[in-house]
């Protein structure tokens, strides 16, 4: 059964990482539905965060070629449930005075703060699981939707597990 899923990588932190890692889910036809890319707490690693759709198969499939990349330092499957998870997301909404007051409560309610007011806007924030963003969003699409971006997901295991380099592949 084709389901969302989790990779967390540590690669290291240099020109044409990036292009390599998409370039194989290219090659393979994977598709990437998320990606966030930052650097770790070591300077020499970055940390990649990818969500791919795919049974098991695929996925067992996605991690032996990402394995074989020499830049790739560890590649693990994060489990939903063992996760701790989150996306940020900005979203410019219409936002007439006489409506702010209204529009501010439907914010507070769904954990959105208001990041920058404009003449006729209002830009807000939220912090959340995909899921939880996109009822966000659909609850202002009657206000009108200005534009919006998002980071994709980030997420680090639950507990005490850790992605670390001088663990082996």
């Amino acid at each position: 059964m084709e389901q969302k899923q989790i990779l967390s990588l540590l690669v290291h932190n240099h020109p044409g990482v990036l292009l390599r890692i998409t370039g194989l889910f290219t090659r393979r036809g994977f598709n990437i539905d998320s990606l966030t890319v930052s650097p770790s707490q070591d300077g020499a690693f970055s940390r990649m965060t990818i969500m791919i759709r795919g049974d098991s198969a695929t996925v067992v499939q996605v991690i032996r070629q990402v394995k074989k990349i020499a830049d790739v330092k560890r590649v693990e499957l994060v489990p939903r449930e063992q996760a701790s998870c989150g996306e940020l997301l900005l979203l410019k909404i219409n936002a007439a005075p006489p409506q702010r007051p209204a529009l501010l409560k439907k914010a507070l309610a769904h954990h959105a703060a208001v990041v920058d007011i404009g003449p006729h806007s209002m830009t807000l924030q939220a912090c959340a699981l995909p899921e939880e963003l996109d009822e966000l969003v659909s609850h202002f699409v009657q206000d009108g939707v200005l534009e919006l971006a998002r980071t994709g997901l980030t997420a680090l295991q639950a507990g005490d597990a850790c992605l670390r380099a001088e663990e082996s592949l």
